[in-house]
């Protein structure tokens, strides 16, 4: 009887071990790194100002979401000469910091480049979820489109006025605004909203635009993302690189399907690369992290677009990464976004639907109500090993 319980036990450590070698993310918490220095900001801004007109074309217009429309390039002699009335006069970096993540914004365009995790390490360095290196023609989170090329161009390169350079977020909500009017009558205001104390890595957008007095609807595009972590790294085939995920209510013609998961492959976006419906989330995930829009049911129309690049390493595997953009009838209002990893809990606080990016396969039935059982007896004893 002591035989077979030895035997038992150490059997039971060699799945464990086996387990951590193979499935557990090389990703691995640990305590915040430093923040990256002056210079790493200076090379985003730089990196950024030398885009000369990242999604500057015809993109789908708010009236016709559904419908995916090439992207073009404004040529230097078309390109508008933006006269503004409210902005800034020089580019320069927001840093948004809590004790979860750093985010880097650039006041030209009011967009996103930079959004490292602190938790997550990668080579002991924050997880980078933007995207580096990629080509002048990619956006970069939070730059719109407009059904008017020139408007586009305009958004794109306007020097929007901060309500602060640097905004250091406690447990307490928070908001950095970007504010950008020029003498053809466009105004833009972007509100991003942040509360740590409720949910770490959620984002809250509003963006209001208008021409004179015609109020505007414009996509919102993310990019190609998500960066760390970006290809496979092992030969299991399940540690797949930047997938679109969808979950909600899709339009079937003019009716919607019940609510269901749908995991985009890049043979799956070539194929259909627009879906329209109710959503609870959508954007694109890998095995670690996901960055999706939580419309929380609304309408919402999100374009799909394979992005293949070439290693960053020499020999290293191929970067295929994943853009989308997201249009929503009658414009972005508190538009929740979660830029974050797939964690169980940290998923579930963000949004209740979130924890289905998480891929249980068809054991997902018993996986996850054990989970919740777990962690419930842990709540109370404290000990996993006892739970």
């Amino acid at each position: 009887m002591e035989r077979r319980v030895l035997v038992a036990v150490f059997l039971s450590f060699l799945v464990l071990y086996g387990y951590q070698t193979l499935f557990v993310p090389p990703p691995s918490p640990g305590t915040s790194a430093p923040a990256p220095s002056d210079a790493d900001t200076s090379r985003t801004l730089a990196d950024r100002s030398e885009i000369p007109s990242a999604g500057t074309g015809t993109a789908p217009s708010a009236s016709s979401p559904t419908t995916a429309q090439p992207i073009g390039r404004v040529t230097a002699i078309e390109r508008p000469t933006p006269d503004p009335v409210v902005g800034d006069t020089a580019p320069r970096d927001i840093v948004v910091e809590s004790d979860a993540f750093r985010a880097v914004f650039t006041n030209r365009g009011g967009e996103l480049v930079s959004w490292q995790l602190k938790d997550y390490l990668e080579e002991g360095r924050p997880v980078e979820l933007i995207p580096r290196e990629l080509p002048p023609e990619e956006p970069w989170p939070f730059t719109l489109s407009f059904g008017d090329e020139d408007l586009t161009y305009l958004a794109h390169e306007a020097l929007f006025q901060a309500s602060s350079t640097n905004l250091r977020l406690d447990d307490r909500s928070a908001k950095l605004v970007l504010e950008y009017e020029d003498a053809t009558g466009l105004a833009i205001r972007k509100v991003f909203t942040f509360d740590p104390a409720v949910s770490p890595y959620v984002v809250g957008v509003t963006i209001e635009a208008k021409l004179g007095l015609d109020q505007l609807e414009p996509t919102v595009r993310w990019g190609p993302a998500l960066g760390g972590v970006e290809s496979q790294g092992s030969g299991l085939a399940f540690r797949q690189g930047p997938r679109g995920v969808v979950y909600g209510r899709v339009f079937d013609g003019a009716m919607l399907s019940d609510p269901g998961m749908e995991r985009l492959e890049r043979s799956d976006v070539a194929t259909q690369p627009s879906y329209g419906g109710q959503f609870d989330f959508l954007g694109v995930d890998n095995h670690y992290f996901i960055a999706a829009a939580l419309p929380e049911q609304r309408e919402a129309t999100i374009n799909y677009r394979a992005v293949p690049l070439p290693s960053l390493v020499p020999d290293g595997e191929p970067r295929d990464l994943m853009a989308f953009d997201i249009a929503v009838p009658g414009g972005v209002n508190d538009l929740r976004f979660y830029l974050g990893p797939k964690d169980f809990d940290i998923l579930e606080v963000a949004s209740a639907p979130l924890v289905r990016s998480i891929d249980f396969g068809f054991l997902s039935v018993l996986v996850v109500p054990l989970h919740r059982s777990l962690k419930w007896v842990y709540g109370w004893v404290g000990n996993y090993g006892f739970a």
